[in-house]
């Protein structure tokens, strides 16, 4: 039925799901506490969509997950 969508972050044994109803967004993943920021660009948008025609490809999702070290564990 295509309600929810999985995600594999790095390092975790298990999925995180997120219902599919949600506007599309990207993920920001931190390596010490495993907090996950959700967000959206409009560039980055376009650069993808850019970058796959530009391979030949019809772009028909993606998923970004970008992997770091947050505020807070950076101050500790």
């Amino acid at each position: 039925m295509h309600i929810i969508h999985s995600l594999s972050i790095e390092n975790e044994n298990v999925k995180r799901y997120e219902l599919t109803f949600k506007p599309h967004h990207d993920h920001l993943v931190c390596h010490e506490c495993g907090q996950v920021v959700e967000f959206y660009d409009s560039e980055l948008e376009r650069l993808q969509e850019l970058i796959a025609s530009e391979k030949g490809f019809e772009l028909k999702s993606h998923n970004m997950v970008l992997y770091g070290i947050c505020n807070k564990c950076q101050t500790k």
